[in-house]
C-alpha cells in the first residue's frame, strides 16, 4: 500500500478480544471463515485473468506510520472501524461494557463525528484527538445515530 500498490484486507470481524491475549480459538468465526475462503480463491481467480491491471486508490488522505503514532493515554472504551472505507465519521464497532463511552450511552453502530468540537472523519482523527487527553478528563463525544446528532457527556 504504502509504494501505491493496490492491496486486499480481508478478514471476518472484529471482537473485542481480537489481537489481545484474551483471543482464543473459541472466538474464530468458522463459518464467516469458510465464506471468506471462497470468497478469496474466486478474487484470486479473478485477478489472474483480468486482461488490465488493477488501479491503486487510496483509502484515505493520511497515514499513520509507526514512528508518528501518537502515544494515547486514555480509552473510550470502544472498537472502531479500522477499514478506511469512509470519510464521514468513526463508526463504532463494538462497546466495552463498564467502559467510558458504554457508561455515556454510546453504542455500536454509532458514528463519532466530533470529540470536543474536533471533527473525526477517520481512525486517524480519532487517534489524534484520543492522543491529546489525559486520564480524568470530561469530554464530549458527538456520534451520528438513525441520522439524529447526539453529544455525550464521558468521563475518561
Amino acid at each position: 500500500y504504502s509504494k501505491n500498490i493496490p492491496v486486499f484486507f480481508i478478514h471476518t470481524g472484529l471482537h473485542e478480544d481480537y489481537h489481545t491475549p484474551n483471543d482464543d480459538v473459541a472466538l474464530l468465526n468458522i463459518e464467516g471463515m469458510q465464506q471468506v475462503a471462497s470468497y478469496t480463491y474466486r478474487l484470486a481467480f479473478e485477478l489472474s485473468t483480468m486482461q488490465k491491471p488493477l488501479t491503486f486508490t487510496k483509502s484515505s488522505t493520511r497515514s499513520l506510520s509507526s514512528s508518528r503514532t501518537p502515544k494515547i493515554k486514555v480509552k473510550l472504551g470502544i472498537m472502531p472501524d479500522v477499514s478506511g472505507t469512509s470519510d464521514e465519521g468513526l463508526k463504532v464497532m463494538g462497546v466495552t461494557e463498564g467502559k467510558p463511552a458504554e457508561i455515556a450511552g454510546i453504542q455500536v453502530g454509532d458514528l463519532i463525528i466530533a470529540i470536543n468540537q474536533k471533527p473525526i472523519k477517520n481512525i486517524y482523527d480519532y487517534t489524534e484527538a484520543l492522543s491529546a487527553l489525559e486520564p480524568g478528563t470530561k469530554i464530549t463525544v458527538k456520534v451520528l445515530r438513525d441520522k439524529n446528532e447526539i453529544e455525550f457527556s464521558v468521563e475518561l
